[in-house]
């Protein structure tokens, strides 16, 4: 079966030394590092296999129904970025035509959405959302029969246990289908992102050294106060695009984007930002490895609920919440 590169080589290759040599550095474990091709780097066995379980007679195009369908999508896509991420490294300025523009919008829409990190979140808030539906569905009752009826004791104390068990963070979990995470991953990236990052304002942000890293997450989105953010809300959207230009995305209601010189703190925050993101490899020049020293690596993090108000009336607790991701225990 082939292997499908997460992040494209066109694009790795601008972090690469002249053998095409990157260093991966591992997530969890930064003093573990290897050498790598960029062939052989942010690539799994599958991992775009697409199998939509349709009939030739059901579709217009049979060319759907290849399982390298998707693979092949997103190489048309990263060979039409290819020339526009070239231009802006050459000149230092954001995208100037029209046609750059369309080709770097769904690059960098794609690009957040293809990786692991965005069907870890599908499987997340779909396993939050069925316990959520099971603790207001299902009552004490209906458990104790679901537990009679399995041989089980079924006391109070039991099914007390049951739902802690079924419901609490060591319960099943849902994983959703490859396929159907392919297709609200395209959904997401064609319908959500790619039409609100065509309204934004784009820099070209450029250090005068080699200063940035990457990941198999490369696509960060910033907000000030720490807010959860998507690239679809947050305020600034940084991809890095070499050692030295990153590609900043700012919500704007009108004029051009620019460019200008890059400070060494942006750097810091945005390596801070796309390595703590990473889920397993941060990825670096292969004499680059002194950025590492500057890193303020964060906790990975899951999906959870965040109480943001409580208020007692008399007998009567109010609580709003949200789902976002925050620091693992």
């Amino acid at each position: 079966m082939p292997r499908h590169h997460l992040v494209p080589q066109m694009y790795l290759r601008n972090f690469a030394d002249e053998h095409n040599r990157l260093r991966l550095v591992n997530r969890d474990a930064p003093t573990r590092t290897l050498l790598s091709s960029v062939k052989r780097a942010c690539n799994e066995v599958g991992f775009y296999e697409w199998r939509p379980g349709l009939a030739v007679e059901e579709v217009d195009d049979p060319a759907v129904l290849d399982p390298e369908h998707i693979e092949g999508l997103l190489s048309v896509f990263e060979g039409r970025a290819t020339a526009a991420i070239g231009r802006i490294l050459t000149t230092g300025n954001p995208p100037r035509t029209t046609q750059d523009r369309y080709d770097l919008v769904h690059f960098v829409a794609l690009q957040t959405a293809r990786g692991r990190r965005f069907r870890d979140d599908l499987g997340q808030i779909a396993t939050w959302a069925a316990r959520r539906h099971l603790r207001e569905t299902v009552t004490h009752e209906q458990a104790a029969q679901w537990l009679r009826k399995h041989g089980r004791p079924h006391t109070r104390a039991d099914v007390d246990a049951f739902f802690d068990r079924v419901l609490g963070p060591g319960g099943p979990t849902l994983l959703p289908d490859k396929t159907f995470a392919i297709q609200q991953a395209l959904r997401f990236a064609y319908l959500d992102v790619a039409p609100r990052l065509w309204t934004r304002r784009w820099h070209i942000v450029q250090f005068d050294r080699p200063a940035l890293l990457t990941s198999d997450e490369p696509v960060v989105a910033w907000h000030p106060d720490n807010e959860p953010v998507t690239a679809v809300t947050a305020p600034i959207v940084w991809l890095p695009l070499s050692r030295r230009h990153v590609l900043e995305l700012r919500n704007a209601a009108h004029g051009d984007g620019a460019s200008r010189r890059g400070r060494p703190e942006e750097a810091r925050r945005i390596n801070s930002l796309v390595a703590t993101q990473a889920e397993q490899w941060i990825i670096h020049h292969p004499e680059d490895q002194a950025l590492l020293t500057h890193l303020d690596l964060g906790p990975r993090t899951s999906w959870a609920e965040e109480t943001i108000d409580r208020r007692i009336d008399g007998d009567t607790i109010q609580e709003t919440r949200r789902v976002r991701r925050l620091p693992q225990p």
